[in-house]
């Protein structure tokens, strides 16, 4: 390719790669795909983001409530190995209902979530049609 051409073609890509880089900022788009997504907006309000929060809250204690059935599976293990099987056995047991409160709370967080993105959605597709 001659050196001449090669300036020209770099020329022209670099123009054309400053022309859309100066138009992007301006919200002028030349591909389609980028065209027309605007007016697209999900927007939560006050009780939405509350009930989410309360999620947010829900799936931290459930976080809180795994940890401790870790620590409590840790030292069952730890009794265990010095011959304290009630102590392991007490220990497991209270593992298990640690456990079965952080999947009550999942569960809890979880429906609330699915229930603000499911209306959130709905609404989505209502105002969009």
């Amino acid at each position: 390719m001659p050196k001449n051409l090669f300036i020209k073609i770099l020329t022209v890509f670099t123009i054309v790669c400053m022309v859309l880089f100066v138009l992007q900022p301006l919200g002028i788009t030349l591909f389609a795909s980028q065209q027309g997504t605007d007016g697209l907006d999900i927007s939560f309000d006050e009780n939405d983001v509350s009930r989410l929060q309360k999620a947010e809250d829900f799936k931290t204690e459930a976080d809180g409530f795994l940890v401790l059935a870790n620590e409590n599976y840790m030292n069952a293990s730890i009794k265990e190995s010095e011959g304290d099987t009630k102590g392991a056995e007490k220990l497991g047991k209270e593992a298990i209902k640690n456990e079965l409160k952080a999947v009550k709370l999942y569960e809890e967080s979880n429906s609330i979530k699915k229930a603000i993105y499911q209306t959130a959605i709905k609404k989505f597709w209502r105002d969009y049609n």
